[in-house]
């Protein structure tokens, strides 16, 4: 398991001596792992040094499993110190896991403990601090980013290529930490992030008009605190993520129709995006952050913005899986969508 390293306030042999002191703990936390057999899919450190305050030391910690989010922090006025306290307390926090279900809701509450941590790190004006605890739980939203884009890319909305999926979620980072403070009272800081990344994809498809790119745009803003250690290169693909929905996570107890079961999963997904493309960009967003993220529908409409009841959200997310059973069961979709792969398996230089 790789982990994230961000260092704040460090010179050169702070960052020497805290790597040689992770070597001499890293063999007891990942046997405690083992032996619990969890393993995080994202992990970020940080270690955060203010010479002027007491404790000087800070260590700082995410960590993503599947059905958990962890976050922990540890000060002391030594940095070794600091290091060993913040695995102490994450030792700890994953020995509760041992008999805790894995589970969407028991995730939720996981990463609404991060929210502390964001807020300390956003009063402090620590933007490494903030993003260290916030980006492996921006990286589980990759698969809706990558979604939503592929949906707009079929819809004509943004051109193939134009946007990356780490672009999106370095500019959703960026506005948590510009509009932290305004967070809707209530709204579970999940639901805010996927709000966030589809505002900035509505921009950029509005945008295209103009031809001014989402880089264009975040460069455009010289004074917004993105450094180096927030690049679009620090982000990773979890090992264990995929971006393959199920069907019956969006058509819960219905069987998939023969159609579907002769594709192979990349196949399948793709086929997937076609028919989630032909339903209204409400009723998909809906259906998608009910089905697979969880989200009420309450969360959904203040996602949705301003107008949007949570009786409205919630006949989005029935309407559209009204309208996905129906394409499902349309032979005529899978018939087009068979031609245009066999059209495209022939054509190397074109996307499924």
């Amino acid at each position: 398991m790789e982990y994230r390293w961000v260092y704040t306030g460090c010179d050169a042999e702070d960052e020497r001596t805290l790597a040689a002191h992770w070597e001499d703990l890293q063999p007891g936390w990942d046997a405690r792992l083992k032996a619990l057999d969890r393993f995080p899919d994202d992990a970020t450190i940080s270690i955060v040094h203010r010479a002027q305050e007491t404790p000087a030391w800070s260590a700082q910690a995410t960590l993503v499993f599947p059905g958990e989010v962890i976050a922990e922090e540890a000060e002391s006025l030594q940095a070794r110190t600091a290091l060993e306290e913040l695995v102490n307390r994450l030792s700890r926090r994953v020995d509760e896991l041992q008999d805790r279900p894995e589970g969407r809701v028991q995730r939720r509450r996981g990463i609404e403990g991060v929210v502390p941590f964001l807020e300390q790190a956003w009063r402090s004006k620590r933007m490494n601090g903030f993003a260290a605890f916030l980006r492996p739980i921006l990286t589980s939203f990759r698969q809706y980013a990558r979604r939503e884009l592929a949906m707009h890319e079929i819809e004509g909305d943004v051109a193939e290529g134009e946007l990356e999926v780490e672009e999106l979620l370095d500019e959703a980072l960026l506005r948590a930490w510009d509009h932290f403070d305004q967070r809707p009272g209530g709204l579970a800081l999940d639901a805010w992030l996927a709000g966030l990344i589809g505002q900035a994809l509505e921009e950029q498809a509005a945008a295209a008009n103009n031809e001014v790119s989402l880089d264009e745009t975040v460069r455009a803003e010289p004074h917004r605190p993105f450094d180096a250690e927030s690049s679009r290169d620090s982000w990773v693909e979890q090992p264990a993520a995929s971006d393959a929905i199920a069907l019956a996570d969006l058509l819960p107890g219905r069987p998939a129709p023969d159609a579907w079961e002769q594709l192979d999963s990349d196949h399948r997904q793709a086929g997937l995006n076609r028919v989630l493309a032909r339903l209204t960009r409400e009723q998909r967003q809906s259906l998608l952050l009910s089905a697979v993220h969880g989200l009420a529908a309450a969360e959904i409409a203040a996602i949705q913005g301003e107008g949007i009841s949570s009786g409205q959200a919630q006949a989005a997310v029935e309407a559209g899986r009204d309208s996905l059973t129906r394409l499902i069961d349309d032979e005529e979709v899978w018939t087009d969508f068979q031609e245009e792969f066999e059209r495209h398996r022939h054509d190397p230089l074109r996307r499924t």
